[in-house]
């Protein structure tokens, strides 16, 4: 149930007017649990919170799925993720799981890629420029094997430093250039290196941030903007309108490696395994036989001694960490976010050519009937091209953001299975609706609900295209009210039938019931971009 939550900022808005620092911040200030959900762009991450401290997070891009992180982290080969890939159609199991099983992964270094992952999607935030953003009180329903262990205050510092370039940080802080920053001794510790934690004690309040730029405390941190920056938005430091008494600077730190014995470098922990000359990490289950899986011709295994597998009980509570195939919804929100995993799962009696699907996609921003003619002729199925376009545009709102309308659609006339037409239909009416091709969009919509397509998602496109031929008819006005009230019988929390009846009221002249209906549709999807763009244009 959730819960009533005082933040010392508003509980949605722009990110532009409120940093992310900030929210972070006053979400710890507040020991608040919760999500909060991000939107810049096509770009979606929800932040999990519990009493304050950021412990997960979702996200719905590509890149920051598990093989790429340990792709950049050089723990595995890009050929042995990509070779995962097709093993996960293949057996539809986890990609850690797999690249463990083949031996590729160790215990060890599956945590620390998952653990990476974590503050890849989180620290990805920072970057952003421009963005909105929704908090929502309450515990979370999934239970987290991995965590983030650091603070709120260690998060924006290391995400500020990692991802916030000098020049950006100097003019974030071009308008306190005459200010005075000081440490607070009372905010939370943050983890920092000696020679950043040197440059904190050295902020007394006696020098302005131009002359602390001009003449850093020490020559030891290489971007003094960007770490005076990231102190302040932790909270650190904070500024001071006057001038302080400068007080005696502590001696800076002796970075000099130390010269230390070596059983002072013994590790202290027992073994958990052993490796003989043959092995690279211990495989914790027995190899596949099949060589494909091994993406290696050339490594012999042969002499691989398979007593020394390991307990697979051992990576149980990491492999959990992972996300299962398929799309996540969070709190019952119409927010969708693809994971890692979420690759279309093909069906072993449905063979594609998937490298022709490929490549058909690559055309798809210049031409999309190609894209669909190149896939047919491939032998692949062109609606296997929306499944690559569900990886790209992940829940972008019904009629917004979609493919380009094809100019012809000879894949409706040899769709012999009418659920598979009527849902092609459906897809050709969205995307012309999205064109602002509104005749085509109720051609479109109409055929799909002769063959069966009754869902409130499509009531709901037609009401607004029906609307669109004809918006100073006043039958027409009311038939698309009406058309509206059924879909909303059908689905009383879709979002879009709120959203499309705030554009039509909003079209008849009735700003202020408009409004309400929009409010509605944010208020049961943050991420509504129908709604959305309405508001702002309305603001």
């Amino acid at each position: 149930m959730t819960t009533s939550v005082e933040l010392d900022v508003p509980p949605k808005g722009s990110l532009e007017k409120t940093g992310f620092a900030r929210i972070m911040r006053a979400v710890a200030k507040a020991k608040a649990t919760g999500s909060l959900y991000l939107l810049s762009g096509k770009t979606k991450k929800v932040v999990f919170f519990e009493e304050g401290q950021p412990v997960f997070v979702r996200s719905n891009v590509l890149a920051e799925c598990l093989g790429q992180v340990l792709v950049q982290e050089r723990l595995i080969t890009e050929e042995q993720c990509n070779q995962t890939l097709e093993a996960i159609r293949r057996t539809g199991k986890k990609q850690g799981e797999l690249l463990v099983e083949m031996g590729v992964l160790s215990e060890g270094n599956l945590r620390y890629g998952l653990e990476t992952q974590l503050r890849t999607k989180l620290f990805d935030v920072f970057a952003w420029e421009s963005g909105r953003y929704q908090f929502k009180p309450g515990p979370s329903k999934e239970g987290f094997r991995i965590r983030l262990d650091r603070s709120a205050e260690s998060v924006i510092v290391e995400g500020i430093l990692e991802r916030v370039s000098e020049t950006r940080a100097k003019a974030a802080l071009a308008a306190s250039m005459d200010a005075f920053p000081r440490r607070d001794r009372n905010a939370p510790r943050v983890n920092l290196l000696p020679e950043e934690r040197h440059f904190l004690r050295c902020l007394d309040g006696s020098q302005s941030v131009a002359e602390i730029l001009d003449d850093p405390p020490n020559d030891l941190v290489p971007r003094p903007a960007t770490l005076l920056y990231a102190l302040l938005q932790s909270g650190s430091a904070r500024l001071e309108s006057r001038r302080a008494d400068a007080t005696r600077r502590p001696p800076p730190p002796d970075l000099t490696p130390k010269d230390l014995p070596l059983d002072e470098l013994a590790l202290s922990l027992p073994a958990t395994s052993t490796r003989t000359e043959f092995e690279d990490t211990p495989p914790p289950g027995p190899l596949p036989t099949d060589p494909d899986l091994m993406g290696d011709d050339d490594f012999d295994i042969e002499d691989m001694d398979a007593s020394t597998v390991a307990d697979r009980s051992a990576i149980e509570d990491l492999l959990a960490a992972e996300p299962e195939l398929e799309e996540e919804v969070f709190d019952d929100e119409d927010v969708e976010l693809l994971d890692e995993d979420a690759i279309e799962v093909l069906e072993e009696d449905e063979e594609v050519a998937y490298e022709a699907v490929e490549e058909a996609a690559e055309t798809y921003d210049e031409d999309w009937s190609a894209a669909e003619d190149l896939a047919r002729e491939a032998g692949a199925d062109p609606d296997d091209l929306l499944a690559l376009d569900e990886l790209e545009f992940v829940d972008l709102g019904a009629g917004f953001s979609a493919p380009p309308p094809a100019t012809s659609t000879p894949a409706h006339e040899e769709a012999s299975d009418p659920e598979m037409a009527g849902a092609m239909h459906f897809s050709a009416g969205e995307q012309a609706l999205s064109a602002g091709d509104y005749e085509t969009a109720v051609a479109e919509l109409e055929a799909a609900f002769e063959l069966g397509v009754d869902v409130p998602e499509l009531h709901a496109m037609l009401a607004y295209a029906r609307f669109q031929t004809a918006p100073d008819d006043p039958a027409m006005q009311a038939h698309a009210l009406e058309l509206l009230d059924y879909a909303e019988e059908l689905n009383p929390d879709l979002d879009l039938v709120h959203a499309y009846r705030g554009a039509i009221l909003r079209a008849m002249g009735d700003p202020a019931n408009a409004r309400l209906s929009l409010e509605r549709a944010l208020e049961i999807n943050p991420y509504c971009e129908v709604a959305m763009q309405l508001m702002d244009s309305m603001s």
